[in-house]
């Protein structure tokens, strides 16, 4: 039965008629403080008024031209054309045009008409036409008289037709559904209506439709407020019509067995029209509600006259309270930690949310078995058979008002405003009975708040004031983390941080100072994966187009890789679970975050970021490993590196984050660490106490490792037990052999002068300055020039360790991407390493896996798609599938698949090119074992002069090298020491490091200017410097460019601050100044990586350093440049403890 509607009152006088919700706040409260009277000799009420259910076949009709009203459609009793389900969405049953996007679409008017019989009824009954929800709002019309308007599609609502069918035996219902949204009155905008990327509204009704009797006067809003201080609850309920029969006021509560706990009648008062009675029920020791323990009591409200019935409602409810003490959640006075997910209202055979209980419990224990025990819908509510479904599997939620984001809020005046009031209302008081409701939010990522706020956080607070209310799902950091910001329409916080790293990148992404409040996390994690393009032939079954994925699958197939792909997937899957892994581990280590929401469980339909894909099939993560990271008892550990050399200290320290509803107590802690399957230590200790809701260090221990012959991989596995349970989890890293591997130089080994430094250790020999080179040679370098191109055709070996400005690049992480990748450098989707002696030791699994990570983070991949034929790719990075333009109904993408490779080698004549974008820089200053081991087997590889199968076509390699600037003459620091700095010296990253000096001038101020010296110039030839810095593109672009660059006192060219890779040239095309990015911050808005600067020889002076000065010639705009000031950048990395 649905729950009590809110009234609406019918108007036919008007074309538009005004809908009257009942108003909590203007109604008259009584409160009944006569003695209880002992319950006897009452009859057993009947539970039922009189109902006639609607739902299934409708006659139906589309009305695009917007002619029904004037044709009056309405005014005979004569069936419509077609015919549809109730409830349900017309597109998903084959109504409207197909789309770009859609199979079937139709946004505007459909009429709806059905037949019924009129219920039977006495004197002062009363007969309603009730709809649980429609898209988005309706008019209805009873035997060809308007009855009533309704606008919202959160709310349920009713109409009282009585009049309209008196004296009839059957009665025609005629509905008027328009999904075409009206903004001036109807702003609403959230997951509900698809709008990210697909853009595709939709209609119908949504909810169930009935016919009920009710007497005059009659029971509405029943709300059961717990008081578990006190073991007992508070039931009301809102008294509508008008009589004098009803003398006493019942209340029955079954507890969960089933057995009536409670039986209680007081006398009856009468009261005004919307006034309330309100009853108390002791129920000491009662069971309580929470997720792990989802015990549900009943509460029946009944109106007599003697033992005569007048009317009766009921409700579920669940005995609990959730609390806020300082940074905490408790529930039921127990700490307690929100293991979250994200629901994006993703629907494909349906469109709408099924009104369907047993649909929901399916869904819901599939989350529960990878131990969530709350999910947070963004900007959207589902119908209340899904809340039974939460309420009856234990599983918190947080609804929002549909308000996707801050843009859509702006633009909603005067009515639009009003309807914000009265679905907030409408939801609350429909929802507030469900134990599973954590929490009322009012929107998505509302950042600092809307104006509506207070008022509708104290309506809130005033229609339920058991639950916490927040007012944006979505801060930023600053102040709410460290306690030094408050906002008092958040009674918790939900705090974005950093969502372009992980603590892999970031340690300290989750560190906080003490909030006052909690804190939750926003939208965590939200990681990508390579889709499983397998779910293409899904799609022909629903209503929409899986455009998103064809897009990439057709690319794919043109590239001959399609075959691939399901691997991809599943290297892929595995990036996905370590990122996630690596979050939750450092988020249970902060004793101030006290949940989160894993984004998502079911991914956005054109993305691809879930534990589940769009049509719910599980990926490769299974329920055991997530439930290791996801639930309310995890073990951690501190102190593990990624790779380790023979004999260095393996010191571990752990500790457990205990969220269940005990102390362990006489628990006991073991573990083994193993290599190859074999465990080659272990040990055990008991664990006299940790505390519930608490971090408890579990002390740690200590070895020397073994020294492998060759890479191995460790695995370390922890297991507690306490309380009758077992806790696990495992974490791996790679052991190097302590000694670096030799590389044995059956051919001579040359390497360009800017590497020289960093390969000593293997004693190459320089490249010669002049003169044709040996062909059976292998050659280092970081450009190429014709004559390494000459001497591969010839048999010889050409390393390049820098493909940036020879091919088309693009920087990359290690983690993968964000949402669909839409920010510059964020589009990685994981790795594939195929077989070869480069790789096979240290990726036995055919992807990169943590132990890659320096390797990895800031690489460059090569972009193969334009070239006509491929190379043998040894590593390939792969790409989001593709990412829809997010606001428009057209079929347009701001990004598509990219063929995209780390390490790859290609024929050359009768030799060969081996070309990586790993980065060996990064990874060489560290001073871990990987990248020295990797090194090495990528010069030893290059030592047996291969002969790969495939050829880029020599004429492509020829016309690349032709047109590098950066291959003419030799590399040289960009920095050596500063000369002037007008402007701003701060702390942040750089393209190496976390925290590094830079040296800022800004746009806005027109003296600002940097003025350095280079290291000297080495030759008399064009020469590239190589210098690094950053921009910020926070501002929007000017209409002029915001920089001047001058070498050696001649101005040379403007440039500006830019998102992503890109050159610029000097008029006569003499001077070449490119910028390569590396890291993009968090904020979105600056970038740092490495520029290359290319002048002609003349330009320069052998032995003598360049000037170089870049100022501001913008104004108005605060887009900065930075020079990090290093100058070590081609000399800093170096191969150590290697033999030639």
């Amino acid at each position: 039965m649905l729950a009590r509607p809110r009234f609406h009152s019918a108007n036919p006088a008007n074309d538009r008629p005004e809908s009257f919700p009942m108003t909590p706040s203007k109604s008259l409260a009584l409160f009944l403080l006569l003695p209880l009277i002992a319950l006897s000799g009452f009859s057993t009420p009947d539970l039922s008024r009189p109902t006639i259910a609607l739902d299934g076949t409708w006659s139906f009709r589309l009305d695009p031209d917007s002619v029904g009203e004037k044709e009056q459609w309405y005014a005979t009793p004569q069936a419509l054309p077609g015919t549809i389900t109730v409830p349900g969405a017309w597109d998903a049953q084959g109504y409207g045009p197909e789309t770009p996007k859609m199979r079937h679409n139709y946004i505007g008017k459909g009429w709806y008409k059905r037949m019924v019989d009129v219920p039977d009824t006495t004197a002062g009954q009363r007969v309603y036409l009730r709809f649980g929800g429609v898209y988005r709002d309706i008019r209805v019309w009873v035997n060809g008289r308007l009855a009533g308007y309704h606008l919202g599609y959160v709310s349920q609502f009713e109409f009282d037709i009585t009049s309209y069918i008196e004296g009839n035996r059957t009665a025609a219902i005629t509905l008027e559904v328009n999904s075409q949204q009206q903004v001036d009155v109807d702003p609403l905008m959230g997951c509900i209506d698809i709008p990210d990327h697909l853009f595709s509204f939709w209609g119908g009704i949504w909810g169930h439709v009935d016919l009920e009797v009710r007497n005059a006067l009659w029971l509405d809003e029943l709300f059961v407020q717990p008081q578990l201080a006190a073991d007992r609850c508070l039931v009301s309920a809102r008294v509508h019509g008008e009589g004098t029969e009803a003398d006493t006021v019942r209340l029955e509560v079954f507890a969960p067995d089933g057995h009536k706990a409670v039986d209680r009648v007081q006398p009856f008062t009468p009261v005004p029209d919307h006034g309330t009675v309100e009853i108390s029920a002791e129920l000491p020791d009662a069971p309580r509600w929470t997720p792990e323990t989802p015990l549900l009591h009943r509460a029946r409200l009944t109106l007599l006259h003697g033992t005569k019935v007048i009317d009766t409602v009921e409700t579920r409810f669940g005995m609990r309270q959730v609390e806020i003490r300082g940074t905490n959640f408790y529930v039921n006075g127990k700490k307690y930690y929100l293991n979250g997910y994200g629901d994006d209202c993703v629907y494909p055979a349906t469109i709408a949310p099924p009104s369907d209980k047993q649909f929901y419990l399916d869904r819901l224990k599939v989350a529960k078995s990878y131990g969530f025990n709350f999910v947070r819908h963004h900007s959207h509510f589902l119908p209340p058979e899904y809340y039974e479904a939460c309420d009856e599997l234990g599983m918190f939620v947080s609804p929002e008002l549909p308000i996707a984001y801050m843009r859509y809020f702006r633009r909603a005046q005067g009515e639009g405003r009003e309807l914000y009031r009265k679905e907030w209302t409408g939801a609350i008081t429909r929802y507030r009975n469900h134990a599973s409701i954590f929490d009322w939010c009012m929107g998505n990522e509302l950042w600092d708040g809307i104006d509506l706020a207070p008022e509708l956080y104290a309506m809130a607070k005033r229609l339920d004031p058991t639950r916490p209310v927040i007012d944006s799902d979505g801060l930023f950091p600053p102040g709410f983390a460290d306690g030094t910001k408050d906002r008092a329409t958040m009674d918790f916080y939900t705090v974005m941080f950093d969502i372009l790293n992980t603590p892999l990148e970031s340690p300290g992404k989750f560190k906080t100072g003490t909030p006052l409040k909690p804190i939750m996390t926003h939208e965590e994690g939200n990681f990508v994966t390579f889709p499983r393009l397998d779910s293409i032939p899904l799609y022909d079954q629903t209503p929409f187009k899986p455009f998103w994925l064809t897009v990439a699958r057709d690319k794919i197939a043109q590239a001959g890789l399609l075959a691939e792909t399901g691997n991809w997937s599943l290297q892929s899957e595995k990036l996905y679970y370590l990122c996630h892994k690596a979050n939750l581990e450092a988020l249970r280590k902060s004793p101030h975050i006290s949940g989160y929401d894993w984004w998502l469980l079911q991914p956005w339909y054109p993305g691809s970021n879930g534990l589940l894909d769009v049509h719910r099939r599980p990926l490769s993560a299974t329920p055991e490993q997530v439930r290791q990271i996801n639930g309310p008892v995890v073990l951690l550990q501190d102190g593990l590196e990624l790779t380790y050399r023979g004999h260095d200290p393996l010191r571990l320290q752990f500790s457990v984050s205990n969220f269940s509803a005990a102390v362990f107590s006489h628990a006991t802690l073991s573990w083994q660490i193993s290599r190859g399957g074999k465990t080659f230590h272990s040990g055990h200790r008991e664990i006299d106490n940790a505390d519930q809701g608490a971090i408890t260090p579990l002390g740690g221990m200590e070895l020397a490792l073994p020294d492998p012959t060759s890479p191995e991989k460790i695995l370390v596995q922890l297991e507690l037990k306490a309380g009758g349970q077992s806790y696990t989890n495992q974490w791996d890293a790679w052991v190097y052999p302590a000694q670096v591997p030799a590389v044995v130089q059956s051919h001579a080994l040359y390497a360009s002068d800017d590497l020289l430094p960093m390969l000593a250790a293997y004693q190459p020999r320089p490249i010669p300055a002049q003169g044709e080179l040996p062909a059976s040679a292998v050659y280092v370098v970081r450009q190429p020039d014709m004559r390494l191109l000459q001497a591969a055709e010839r048999g010889g070996c050409v390393v390049l360790l820098s493909p940036v400005g020879l091919f088309p690049t693009d920087v990359t992480t290690f983690k993968s991407a964000w949402w669909l990748g839409v920010f510059p450098g964020d589009s990685n989707a994981g790795t594939v390493v195929y077989p070869s002696p480069v790789t096979q030791a240290i990726a036995p699994d055919g992807w990169c896996d943590a132990g890659w990570f320096r390797l990895l983070q800031g690489a460059q991949t090569v972009i193969l798609d334009d070239l006509p034929a491929q190379p043998d790719v040894l590593i390939r990075a792969l790409n989001v599938h593709s990412a829809p333009t997010p606001f428009t109904r057209e079929l347009d993408f701001d990004s598509v698949w990219r063929n995209k490779s780390l390490l790859f080698e290609t024929r050359v004549g009768q030799g060969s090119w081996i070309v990586s974008g790993l980065n060996f820089d990064a990874a060489l200053r560290h001073g871990g074992p990987e990248g020295p081991w990797l090194l090495a087997q990528l010069l030893n590889h290059a030592e047996t002069l291969p002969h790969p199968a495939h050829a880029i076509p020599l004429e492509i390699l020829r016309g690349a090298v032709a047109a590098s600037v950066f291959s003419d003459g030799p590399v040289v620091s960009g920095y050596a020491k500063t000369l002037r700095h007008v402007g701003e010296t701060v702390d942040g990253p750089s393209y190496r490091e976390a925290n590094a000096k830079g040296l800022r001038i800004r746009q806005e101020e027109a003296l600002h200017e940097i003025t350095w010296e280079t290291a000297p110039v080495k030759t008399a030839r064009r020469t590239t410097f190589v210098f690094a810095g950053g921009t910020s593109f926070q501002d929007p672009i000017p209409s002029n460019l915001g920089f001047g660059l001058t070498v050696n006192g001649v101005k040379v060219l403007d440039f500006d601050t830019i998102k992503e890779g890109h050159t610029w040239k000097s008029a006569d095309g003499r001077y070449v100044l490119s910028y390569v990015p590396v890291y993009c911050q968090s904020s979105w808005s600056a970038g740092t990586g490495l520029f290359y600067l290319s002048v002609p020889a003349e330009a320069v002076t052998v032995g003598q350093p360049a000037k170089i000065r870049v100022h501001s010639i913008g104004s108005d705009n605060a887009r900065w440049f930075m020079l990090n000031p290093y100058g070590d950048i081609l000399n800093g990395a170096k191969v150590a403890g290697a033999h030639p």
